[in-house]
């Protein structure tokens, strides 16, 4: 009941790790302009995201002698689960490298 009192929730949540790994098989073409070599392609795979240790609790209060209907209480929230999942990845990959002297090379690729 609204403007009966006031409603505190005392909420934590927390997770221990999580992790992403992918298998793929991408193709990827260079492309030579002077010194410098552009690289762009594209992958497929799967994808795997495990979360562990998934921690949530929310606990509803009120100081109010006031009844509420559901009871506070119907709201409460607990959860400590490991989560995983797995799905098909679609992967674009491009970047350029610059030839600084013979046998080296600066430059970086970014996968999306």
């Amino acid at each position: 009941m609204p403007g009966d009192g006031t409603v505190v929730a005392d909420v934590e949540a927390s997770l221990a790790s999580a992790r992403t790994a992918i298998i793929a098989f991408s193709v990827l073409r260079k492309a030579s302009i002077g010194r410098m070599n552009a690289y762009f392609g594209a992958g497929v795979g799967r994808a795997v995201v495990v979360v562990r240790d998934v921690r949530f609790r929310a606990d509803y209060r009120s100081d109010s002698p006031a009844q509420f209907d559901p009871p506070l209480s119907f709201y409460d929230s607990h959860q400590d689960e490991n989560l995983a999942d797995r799905t098909n990845a679609l992967l674009l990959h491009g970047g350029a490298d610059n030839r600084v002297i013979e046998g080296l090379a600066l430059g970086g690729r970014l996968t999306s």
